[in-house]
């Protein structure tokens, strides 16, 4: 290495656990979050040495509760542009699902009442994150001799739920803009022709519950747990073990979709 190459900042100051006061670490988790999407370039900042603080890790759970907020808050949108101008005055009563299945926003129609998203989508992975975390604090030995605490394992846990941050931020924007998109065509008293703005609108509420989408989580999960284990902490046969706990996390995670996803059915029947 150079005399003259920086060295390398094991403690970068825009971590929240650098922060002073609490609410100036739930700032910093939300200027964070952009920065967890790109993990590898992240883990490149982060290694063992990063003091690992419960309070700014408490802040980021804030931050994902928070987007699930949004994401809901952009069900409700739909749900009152429908309410407050329903479908065409000459349709009765009786013609509730022809108006739920004709006019009923699409963001609202495909995610119920307050938003959320098909249980299987987030079940996945969710399960595959989760085993990650699980399968390495199961092994205290190997941890101990790599120099990683329980801690920095559930820091590792915790900022990696930027996925579910990111999903529900996409549904928030979906949701506005197909409530907006919505309530243009109730304004043109159901006479406008589709446009520009709608063709958006239901690209992005299809998106959400999209297997290309599950697969883009997938991919990223496995790729933050990798830049944790290989490039941040640097476990002996750190890829070796990454591979193999990627496979078990995959088929679990493939498992819970499965499962969440035969419940569901189970249910609609049991209603039906």
């Amino acid at each position: 290495m150079s005399a003259n190459a920086p060295e390398p900042d094991h403690e970068p100051r825009w971590l929240p656990e650098h922060a002073a006061s609490f609410p100036a670490r739930l700032w910093r988790c939300a200027t964070l979050t952009p920065r967890l999407w790109r993990p590898q370039r992240l883990w490149r900042r982060i290694d063992r040495a990063t003091p690992v603080s419960i309070s700014a890790l408490c802040g980021f759970l804030l931050v994902v509760v928070i987007a699930r907020l949004l994401m809901g808050g952009a069900g409700a949108l739909d749900i009152i542009a429908f309410t407050i101008s329903p479908p065409s005055p000459g349709w009765g009563a009786d013609d509730a699902a022809i108006a739920r299945e004709v006019a009923f926003p699409a963001f609202a129609s495909k995610t119920g009442n307050d938003g959320v998203l098909d249980p299987a989508w987030l079940a996945g992975p969710l399960a595959g994150h989760t085993v990650f975390m699980l399968l390495l604090l199961g092994l205290a030995k190997d941890r101990r001799k790599a120099g990683v605490s329980a801690p920095h394992v559930l820091r590792a846990w915790i900022y990696g739920l930027a996925w579910l941050v990111a999903l529900f931020l996409f549904c928030a924007l979906a949701g506005a803009i197909d409530a907006f998109a919505y309530a243009r065509w109730v304004y043109s008293d159901f006479e406008k022709d589709r446009d520009t703005l709608e063709t958006v609108a239901r690209g992005l509420v299809h998106a959400t519950e999209s297997p290309i989408l599950l697969a883009v989580i997938a991919v990223w999960i496995l790729l933050w747990w990798r830049g944790a284990i290989v490039t941040a902490w640097r476990v002996p046969r750190g890829q070796a073990g990454w591979l193999l706990l990627s496979l078990v996390a995959l088929v679990v995670g493939a498992g819970a979709v499965m499962l969440t996803d035969h419940i569901h059915t189970l249910r609609v029947i049991a209603a039906g």
